[in-house]
């Protein structure tokens, strides 16, 4: 198996490095141990699906990393909502649970259609998704959500 190294940016440091069989098992393994990778080089990474809550990320570079189809380059923040789904907000999309959708289609989305997502996100979205659709309009402004720089919320309770 192949040893990846994830590196700073800022001074090229191995900020964590392990045998196996991609960079996003490696970033996964990094965040489950603690690491933290502030500014690590992660561009061109395919990190759609991995487990980063709680990643420190703050100035990590991604221009150009896969999330599912989309292309981002900033970090996504991630939310862990307690008893319900992981999201993820993106550049211009949200994820929540395997629902992936851009902000514009999350506004538009009507109670049917939620519904339709689970038998329990109409309850969720009615709690929840007022703060997440603010959230995703200051991602969606350049301002970050979580309040400092591009890096992951804690998770709410």
């Amino acid at each position: 198996m192949p040893m990846f190294e994830i590196k700073s940016r800022w001074d090229g440091r191995v900020l964590f490095a392990l045998e196996c069989g991609s960079l996003k098992l490696c970033v996964e393994a990094a965040v489950k141990s603690g690491a933290i990778l502030d500014g690590a080089i992660l561009d061109g990474a395919r990190l759609d699906g991995a487990r980063l809550d709680g990643a420190r990320l703050v100035g990590a570079s991604l221009k150009n990393c896969k999330w599912g189809p989309l292309t981002i380059q900033r970090a996504p923040i991630a939310i862990s909502i307690p008893n319900y789904w992981q999201v993820y907000i993106l550049d211009s999309h949200m994820q929540i649970g395997c629902e992936l959708h851009s902000f514009e289609e999350w506004r538009k989305f009507k109670d049917s259609r939620i519904k339709l997502m689970d038998d329990q996100a109409l309850a969720f979205w009615k709690q929840y998704g007022p703060a997440l659709l603010a959230m995703c309009a200051t991602r969606e402004t350049g301002g970050d959500a979580s309040g400092g720089g591009d890096e992951w919320a804690t998770p709410c309770t």
